[in-house]
């Protein structure tokens, strides 16, 4: 016994994925931009919730005022020799 194969109506046939290299490129470089995306959200995160970051603000902060005190000694200072 054979097998009788289907008639087909015309514009039934099976389609395979044909996509063009243009949208591939783009959903290629879609997905490269929400990876990198996902990449800096990660990674900026970490900096914000280090103990580091918060050390090394104070620290500019100690910096600066030591800079501002000096600043007014030295005027201090030259004012003393005049």
């Amino acid at each position: 016994m054979k097998k009788e194969t289907p008639v087909r109506k015309p514009g039934s046939e099976r389609r395979v994925c044909t996509m063009n290299t243009d949208e591939l490129i783009v959903i290629i470089l879609m997905a490269g931009v929400l990876h990198l995306l996902g990449v800096t959200m990660v990674i900026r995160n970490a900096i914000n919730q280090s103990k580091l970051t918060d050390r090394l603000a104070e620290l500019t902060d100690e910096v600066r005022m030591l800079r501002r005190e000096l600043a007014r000694e030295k005027a201090q200072i030259i004012d003393k020799r005049v």
